[in-house]
């Protein structure tokens, strides 16, 4: 009863700290598209956009990875069944579950990691299409900047 309370705090912290990071991470890329220099060009602009939701991105799966890795430790025991329980293959399975892509070659076993895992896939599919939607927005404002908007 007690690991089952830990579990569901670390995740809720982890969903959390990654919810937090990506709100920052768009709000502060956001002001910084705003700002019209005149040696930002709109290339430039919408690179930094993209670089920006990565790291976003990956800061988001490393924390569940060390969510992860945290389990592994906690329990002292192999819960990811297909691989060693080591920091790296924890970052490899939570870059799986938080694209939603997927897994067959690491498989979860305990039922703490299903619940993490199942946290990370629920929290990928909605900060992902937050992510596009807000990639969108700002490139529509790009184009209409230039009255140039290419054809789709």
């Amino acid at each position: 009863m007690c690991q089952a309370i830990l579990v569901v705090l670390l995740k809720c912290g982890i969903v959390l700290a990654s919810v937090s990071v990506h709100y920052e991470s768009l709000f502060l890329l956001s002001a910084l598209l705003r700002r019209k220099q005149r040696w930002y060009s709109e290339r430039l602009r919408a690179g930094m956009m993209v670089l920006g939701c990565l790291i976003a991105h990956g800061v988001e799966v490393i924390l569940f990875g060390m969510g992860f890795r945290i389990l592994e430790c906690a329990n002292q025991v192999a819960n990811l069944n297909g691989v060693e329980p080591e920091g790296f293959n924890c970052i490899y399975y939570s870059v799986v579950v938080y694209t939603s892509i997927g897994f067959g070659d690491v498989v979860p076993i305990s039922p703490s990691m299903r619940i993490l895992t199942a946290a990370e896939g629920l929290t990928g599919a909605i900060l992902v299409p937050w992510t596009v939607s807000f990639m969108f927005v700002h490139m529509q404002q790009f184009w209409k900047s230039k009255d140039e908007v290419p054809a789709v």
